[in-house]
């Protein structure tokens, strides 16, 4: 298969490998044909800015496709194909996904993994397409499609853009925008459907790396901010604590207060041997109170931990979620989302997290062997068994995305921590504990 050096997605070894088209057999193409057949430079729009699919389709007519206001250029896509070797090479039925789900950036990540996994059941290829003016996030300047400021189309994973670039000026594609499929049915980002289990975050670290890779010089920035914010010598724990909006999906994100989420750190770090402590929160206050707390010596009764932050815009009203502050800018609160997610998982050692579809998004796009664990978890059932566990599990091929019944009938979880204030000799108990 033709090497393409231009991808880049995660390896199994925690690092970034270069991608050759990925084989298997493909569904014989049935597309039906498009209403009205775009030309060259709508086909190229739409395979650099269009979306994920989810969903039982087929082919459906639609009006002709608005070109968008810009677009990476023809040989952008085509430099990385070698001439000569797509000669009989047939694209696959393509579905492009227009997602108009105005909600978080990684709630509409979820769905773009729902899309990927059903395409890659029926031999279909996936087009991305974050533009719509429906969304809270928008692309940089120049660049409408917010998916391409980040990410490679699935579909150009599988086959040659230029048989895709083809396939799509002859109008041999599908379009939706439904939004059936969330893929890991809400575990570990609603309260009501409990944590990860490893299986699951084993199927979905094979499906990034099979369908996720990141832009050549996205994933350059993200290495350099990685040795920058996550480097020292430490082994970092990533720390998640969704706060804002959230209290509707997860009531028990709030009832952590500063004192238990304190102590529920300090002993993870001890128990997966970390000794810097990466915090994300969309909650300022929370932000300032615990960094001072982690960063002070144990004898004034802090924990003595190095603390590292991006600093991520975050929205000033109590009570309302980043992504929906209309008075950011559209695009940095995307970028910061995404690269502190990236942080988190590619820079860290493990995770602790409250209820979000950020936690989740990050123990999907980590590295076999990563840790996680929520706040409601005993500590005890969060480690070794579960890295074993997760790099031995071998995931399947294709796999259905019925929720397990389960998921429907998850209860409540409860803090295992005992409310109130421990103090500083509490603290302390626990560092000496650890050591």
């Amino acid at each position: 298969h033709p090497r393409r050096p231009g991808a880049r997605v995660f390896g199994r070894d925690g690092g970034m490998r270069s991608l050759g088209r990925i084989s298997g057999k493909m569904s014989d193409p049935s597309c039906g044909q498009h209403p009205d057949t775009p030309d060259g430079d709508d086909a190229q729009e739409l395979l650099n800015d269009a979306d994920s699919f989810d969903g039982e389709l087929s082919s459906v007519a639609s009006p002709a496709l608005p070109p968008f206001a810009a677009a990476c250029p023809l040989e952008d896509l085509l430099l990385t194909v070698p001439r000569g070797l797509t000669q009989n090479v047939v694209a696959p039925p393509i579905l492009v996904w227009r997602c108009k789900h105005s909600h978080g950036l990684f709630s509409m990540f979820s769905l773009a993994l729902g899309h990927a996994l059903t395409c890659e059941q029926k031999g279909w290829a996936l087009i991305v397409d974050w533009s719509g003016d429906e969304l809270l996030y928008k692309g940089p300047p120049g660049e409408p499609n917010l998916w391409h400021a980040f990410f490679q189309q699935p579909a150009a994973l599988v086959c040659p853009p230029s048989v895709l670039l083809q396939a799509l000026r002859q109008g041999r594609f599908m379009e939706t925008d439904k939004n059936e499929v969330a893929f890991g049915g809400y575990r570990g980002a609603i309260q009501g459907f409990g944590s990860i289990p490893p299986a699951q975050a084993a199927q979905g670290r094979a499906l990034v790396r099979r369908h996720v890779a990141l832009r050549e010089a996205f994933a350059q920035r993200l290495q350099g901010m990685i040795s920058t914010l996550l480097g020292g010598g430490h082994q970092w724990l990533a720390v998640h604590i969704r706060r804002g909006d959230k209290a509707t999906e997860a009531a028990a994100n709030f009832l952590l207060g500063d004192e238990d989420l304190l102590l529920r750190i300090v002993v993870q770090c001890a128990a997966w041997r970390c000794t810097g402590v990466f915090l994300c929160t969309d909650d300022p206050g929370l932000k300032t109170r615990l960094r001072s707390r982690l960063e002070a010596s144990p004898e004034s009764g802090g924990a003595g931990l190095a603390v590292s932050l991006y600093p991520s815009a975050l929205s000033s009203l109590a009570g309302q979620g980043t992504h929906f502050d209309k008075s950011l800018d559209c695009y940095k609160k995307a970028e910061d989302v995404m690269v502190e997610t990236l942080l988190m998982a590619r820079g860290c050692h493990g995770l602790i997290s409250t209820y979000s579809n950020v936690s989740a998004a990050v123990v999907y796009l980590s590295p076999p062997g990563y840790l996680y664990s929520t706040f409601w978890d005993p500590v005890e059932s969060c480690g070794i068994d579960q890295a074993v566990e997760d790099t031995l599990l071998a995931p399947p091929p294709t796999c259905s995305m019925e929720a397990p019944e389960d998921t429907l009938v998850a209860p409540t979880p409860t803090c295992s921590i005992e409310a109130g204030s421990f103090g500083t000799q509490g603290l302390l108990q626990a560092l000496a504990c650890a050591k």
